[in-house]
């Protein structure tokens, strides 16, 4: 894939300046433009194009041959270059078209011209917009320069380029400027650097990466923002992105672990990956590896580490010691990131969790949260909870489902507990518990049934059923 070089066209007269650019192949030209197809000559050449953006003004002063005032011979000069002595009034100037034909010849079917308002209203502004966005093809590869022109072009450069990525699924190559103020005389020449900005739009795209993060839990962009950075980076700088790149997968884990609903302490669970399966772990690993990154001082690294960093402080919430609170965090960011169903499915695990923290039980094991906690929640929706020494007697001497299948399992010790479990946990969570698992089960059926719940109403719900969890927790 070709590059495609696209630049605006000032109305100045330009002095002649050695343009030096990454690839050092310098050049002496009067334009930037033809400095920057040296420096992409053969991407150009191999499938690319040059697209030069001109105002009525700029088209006449520097598009096409014309000739010199004496302005601008007085102007001239005060040139380090030679090339002074060839302005004179009266004396044929070549524009920016001709001057590419000689020096390029072979890209002469490759450059496009597109006129463009002066932008002194918003509307010619949208126009612009709009004019750089057509000229724009898909999975273009771009280098745009902002030397010239309006104050507003490299703004809207940004700007225009980040809307083609992803509606036209371009990729910046690079934004560059040619940094005549920073030249230095070397004999009759200046030599001015050419500067590489990309950085900056980098800067943006890594803080998109971080706003989708934080809104949606999507560590995609982070993903692909790194990956397209890699691409860049020397090989042997890239040791020096290992903490970016460890961070994101810890931020992965998090939210891989929330979209799963692993709120379990994985500490207490079998298996090696402790911060692949677990929510509370997976921050404490981000938190660790966010620790390694004082060491890291690249320039270009530094503020991605520094947005990083805010992220992760977004997570904090998350530091907590037991599970339950570990759960109803999940909750909340589960209801602030619209995961409705993984909303419900951590509400109602949340809960058995919460119930096994009062009564000290192991809330990993299984006769714990489904056979003993599940249990006494099942069948408080098939008993009156109004008598709990009733509702006690029916579960485990007369009620054949709870007895036969569970109840002759229960020694003393657990018909001990499940006894004050049914005569101790408010009426309040009963009755939350009954209600939260006929909105999970209308979603993990997906609305298959005779009265379906609209989304809006399952949505509202899930934050009005954590409210109230949280009002019976806190007492």
């Amino acid at each position: 894939m070709g590059v495609h070089i696209l630049s605006v066209l000032g109305t100045s007269l330009y002095e002649p300046v050695v343009y030096s650019g990454e690839n050092k192949n310098e050049i002496e030209s009067d334009f930037i433009q033809c400095a920057l197809v040296n420096e992409f000559y053969n991407e150009v050449l191999d499938g690319g194009k040059v697209t030069i953006f001109v105002t009525d003004r700029s088209y006449e002063l520097n598009w096409d041959d014309r000739t010199y005032n004496a302005k601008e011979e007085q102007f001239a000069a005060n040139w380090v270059s030679e090339r002074k002595n060839e302005v004179a009034e009266g004396v044929e100037k070549k524009g920016l078209k001709t001057t590419l034909e000689d020096l390029f010849p072979l890209l002469k079917e490759k450059v496009e011209l597109v006129k463009i308002p002066d932008m002194k209203t918003e509307g010619e502004i949208w126009d612009v917009f709009n004019k750089i966005y057509s000229a724009i093809n898909e999975n273009d590869d771009i280098v745009f320069d902002i030397t010239h022109s309006f104050r507003s072009i490299p703004m809207l450069a940004v700007t225009v380029i980040n809307y083609a990525k992803i509606v036209k699924k371009c990729h910046l190559k690079g934004v560059y400027y040619g940094a005549y103020e920073a030249a230095q005389n070397n004999e009759n020449k200046k030599i001015a650097p050419i500067i590489n900005l990309t950085a900056f739009n980098e800067i943006l795209e890594w803080t998109y990466a971080a706003d989708a993060f934080m809104t949606y839990g999507n560590v995609g962009k982070f993903n692909q923002v790194y990956l397209d950075k890699m691409k860049s980076v020397p090989e042997e700088q890239r040791r020096e992105w290992g903490p970016i790149k460890q961070i994101i997968k810890d931020m992965d884990n998090i939210a891989l672990g929330i979209s799963t609903c692993r709120g379990a302490d994985s500490m207490k669970t079998k298996g090696n990956n402790k911060s692949d399966n677990s929510v509370k772990q997976a921050y404490q690993k981000l938190k660790r590896d966010m620790g390694k990154t004082e060491q890291v001082r690249g320039r270009e690294i530094v503020p991605m580490t520094n947005l990083l960093s805010h992220v992760a402080d977004s997570f904090e919430s998350f530091d907590k010691q037991k599970d339950y609170e570990i759960g109803c965090e999940i909750i909340k960011w589960c209801i602030k990131n619209h995961m409705i169903q993984q909303g419900y499915t951590s509400l109602e695990e949340t809960i058995k969790t919460y119930v096994c923290e009062l009564y000290d039980l192991d809330d990993i094991k299984i006769e714990n949260r489904q056979e003993l906690v599940n249990l006494i929640f099942t069948g408080a929706e098939k008993q009156s909870i109004d008598n709990r020494d009733d509702f006690f007697r029916k579960m485990v001497e007369e009620d054949k489902f709870f007895s036969n299948a569970y109840c002759t399992k229960f020694d003393d010790k657990q018909k001990s507990i499940a006894e004050k479990m049914i005569k101790e946990l408010p009426a309040e969570l009963f009755i939350l518990v009954s209600q939260v698992k006929k909105y999970r089960n209308d979603i993990n059926h997906m609305g298959f049934n005779e009265s379906p719940r609209d989304s809006k109403k399952l949505e509202a719900k899930l934050k009005e059923f954590y409210d109230r969890l949280e009002k019976i927790i806190e007492g």
